[in-house]
């Protein structure tokens, strides 16, 4: 990581980082020099987990304790999320919504940003399409 901070700084990029909170709890001092150089730490959920195999209450009280800690130790609040394994349940999109995130960076339905829909409204929840290259 010290290595990928240098050369982002060298070349004055700004990044976002998505990481688990389990991560960061074993890694605090790493998720504080990427923000401290002005970087993004995003929501990546607990420890990968997936989703679509919990309960409602339990996605719901992984994804606010993983917001928890983020902010804790980096002293900012996340707001924006890369599901864990890019996996969403039904209730994935409306637990973004309740924790006020502004974005999300999970599905691969597009090749530019557009808004998340719910039911048909708009949710003011921004997609950032990611891609898998190899």
């Amino acid at each position: 990581m010290p290595r990928i901070l240098e050369l982002l700084r060298r070349f004055d990029v700004p990044a976002t980082f998505f990481v688990p909170a389990v991560i960061a709890q074993l890694y605090p001092d790493e998720q504080r020099a990427i923000v401290n150089d002005g970087h993004e730490t995003g929501m990546h959920g607990w420890i990968h987990e997936l989703n679509s195999e919990l309960s409602v209450e339990s996605e719901r009280s992984l994804m606010m304790r993983s917001a928890d800690v983020l902010e804790k130790i980096t002293s900012k609040r996340p707001t924006g999320i890369r599901t864990p394994s890019w996996d969403y349940s039904d209730a994935t999109l409306q637990i973004i919504r309740e924790m006020g995130l502004t974005y999300d960076t999970s599905l691969m339905a597009d090749d530019s940003c557009y808004e998340l829909l719910e039911n048909e409204e708009p949710t003011g929840v921004i997609e950032i399409p990611v891609e898998w290259n190899s």
